[in-house]
């Protein structure tokens, strides 16, 4: 046997293996694994643990592997479709956004309700539409909530339909919301 006990050697056997001892401990762990089959036993089993170690971290398993793992995952851990809806409803808001969407909702009713603010009468037309309105139709009176029918060659209607001009439609400003 050598100088070295076993006990030292088995400590040393993973330095040995990554070649990490100075020249005096690596001869000396060589001498006792000559010499020692108990000690040399237990190297080779180091080894063939550290290379088979070595192996499975080299291997890679295939992207479908991956894909199938992060989909059993996902399916196993995610949270039930009532927790996730309250976790969306309690999130945080700033401030400015819940303002902006109060706004938005207060704008869209009003206009629903109510429709767009009448725009004043072009100048230049207010002498035509109290002459057409001066006409009164002939025949029996409309019934409340009927519209009364044009009477037959009612020249004011054609020429009011005429005379319609777009550009007299209100617009709403979009920065006085």
């Amino acid at each position: 046997m050598t100088d070295l006990p076993c006990a030292a050697c088995q400590d040393r056997l993973v330095d040995y293996r990554f070649a990490e001892l100075d020249d005096a401990d690596r001869r000396a762990v060589a001498a006792h694994l000559a010499a020692c089959g108990d000690c040399a036993v237990a190297y080779c089993r180091l080894d063939a643990d550290l290379a088979g170690v070595g192996a499975a971290l080299a291997e890679t398993p295939p992207p479908e592997v991956h894909a199938a793992l992060r989909a059993r995952v996902a399916a196993t851990f995610r949270p039930p479709l009532h927790r996730r809806l309250a976790a969306l409803l309690t999130q945080r808001v700033p401030l400015y956004q819940g303002a902006l969407a109060a706004a938005a909702t207060v704008a869209a009713v009003l206009l629903l309700t109510h429709g767009p603010a009448p725009s004043a009468i072009e100048p230049g037309r207010e002498q035509a539409l109290p002459a057409m309105s001066a006409a009164a139709p002939e025949g029996p009176p409309a019934a409340a909530g009927q519209i009364p029918p044009a009477p037959a060659g009612d020249a004011g209607a054609a020429s009011l339909v005429d005379d319609y001009d777009a550009s007299s439609i209100p617009t709403i400003d979009p920065y006085l919301l």
